[in-house]
């Protein structure tokens, strides 16, 4: 009979660890399948933005059309939460790295700018393509500014904003004709500026950040138009 018991009680306490095993097996499938679901960006980070003007040019000449791809250097900054008195940084504002478009033909450029939405002041505001909560402009080394923009789209995803914006009259080579070292047609850098709104939906005076969004560089890789 006791050794019936013990018979028992071993496979209960068998059953028991394999049970626990088990348990944390899925919990821990489970944690990385949250982390990876919850980490996928907004689709709109790479989507390319079709304006009529883009659209015509594709039609008009596919065979020649072309949308080049640039990498960023300075694409990450480190906020504090708009709430945080403390000041401490630790919240992402950041431009994808590979998110950088320029289309030759008409002059576009197009990038996505990802946030916490704990940096936003006014968190009571329906945030939309008409109604961003940032203006942007694009400033070039000569001063001139660039404010135009033929598209944009917004979008939330678990605690992160998404804004994908196409800018107008963008182009990357200089347009004075003059060359650079290599003897190729030089070329332009954009400064990027963002100014916040506030809690009275008004855009703020003062510079919120700003990022180098090009910086001449030449090498590109090739979008497919689709």
């Amino acid at each position: 009979m006791d050794q019936e018991n013990k018979i028992t009680l071993s496979s209960v306490i068998k059953k028991i660890f394999k049970a626990i095993c088990i348990c944390i097996i899925l919990t821990v499938y489970i944690i990385i399948f949250v982390r990876f679901f919850t980490s996928c960006d907004s689709e709109i980070v790479d989507t390319l933005l079709k304006t009529p003007e883009i659209e015509a040019a594709y039609e008009n000449s596919p065979d020649t059309f072309e949308i080049h791809s640039y990498e960023l250097t300075d694409w990450y900054k480190s906020k504090p939460a708009a709430d945080d008195e403390s000041g401490n940084a630790g919240k992402l504002l950041s431009i994808d790295k590979e998110s950088l478009y320029h289309i030759p033909q008409t002059k576009n450029l197009q990038f996505a700018l990802k946030f916490n939405l704990d940096i936003l002041e006014n968190r009571q505001a329906e945030y939309s393509e008409n109604n961003l909560p940032f203006r942007m402009y694009l400033e070039d080394e000569a001063g001139n500014i660039y404010e135009s923009y033929s598209a944009a789209v917004y979008d939330e995803k678990y605690s992160f904003g998404y804004i994908r914006i196409n800018f107008d009259n963008i182009s990357l080579v200089k347009e004075d004709g003059s060359l650079d070292e290599d003897g190729d047609p030089a070329r332009k850098n954009y400064e990027l500026y963002l100014h916040m709104m506030d809690e009275e939906g008004n855009y703020k005076e003062e510079v919120y950040d700003q990022f180098s969004i090009y910086t001449g560089k030449k090498y590109y890789g090739n979008i497919r138009y689709k």
